[in-house]
């Protein structure tokens, strides 16, 4: 990632923290019982992973959405990994305007391959994970995880970043990488 690209990410995701700190402070200021990133039932039905609300208020979960699409002037473009066998190319990445919580994903891959989603599984399994409070920073709001990972279509995805660190947001390119993506377009495009 360079220094720009983390960056924006990083507003990405503090754009959606604020706004998920904000909810649950005004319903923990009107006295109701607020429970952070209480778990999802079902798990992910395509990869059989647990999901995470963002929170629960009075025991009825409630999704908190960003104030928008966290918005920048032009697409950025990167290559990402080695190729794999068979691939010319290391996976290519197009980054648009998207918001922490709700990520779309678009992926290729090469002509006549499938995508292999145990690596995807394995990802989200990671960072989805009911952390190790004792190895939570103490001044990080909420648990750190990955809220979900939806197939909404053939090449397309959604991505529930939630709480997660930077360092999960670059550890899907890699998954994507392994997957047999080729092309990777985080975003919706831009009107």
């Amino acid at each position: 990632m360079t220094m720009v690209l983390g960056d924006l990410l990083a507003m990405i995701r503090q754009d959606y923290l604020d706004t998920l700190r904000a909810v649950a402070y005004e319903a923990a200021a009107q006295g109701q019982t607020v429970v952070l990133e209480p778990q999802a039932t079902p798990a992910e039905p395509a990869l059989g992973v647990v999901a995470w609300h963002d929170l629960a208020r009075q025991g009825k979960a409630v999704t908190v959405t960003s104030e928008g699409v966290f918005a920048f002037p032009n697409r950025i473009r990167f290559g990402w990994g080695d190729p794999l066998p068979g691939q010319p190319e290391p996976l290519q990445v197009v980054v648009q305007p998207f918001a922490w919580d709700a990520m779309p994903i678009t992926l290729q891959t090469p002509r006549g391959q499938v995508l292999n989603l145990t690596p995807l599984a394995q990802w989200l399994a990671q960072w989805g994970a009911e952390p190790d409070s004792a190895a939570q920073a103490e001044d990080v709001f909420g648990r750190e995880v990955v809220h979900s990972l939806r197939q909404t279509g053939p090449a397309t995805w959604v991505a529930d970043l939630g709480t997660a660190p930077l360092e999960a947001w670059q550890d899907l390119l890699e998954a994507l990488l392994a997957a047999g993506a080729s092309q990777a377009i985080f975003g919706a495009p831009q009107g």
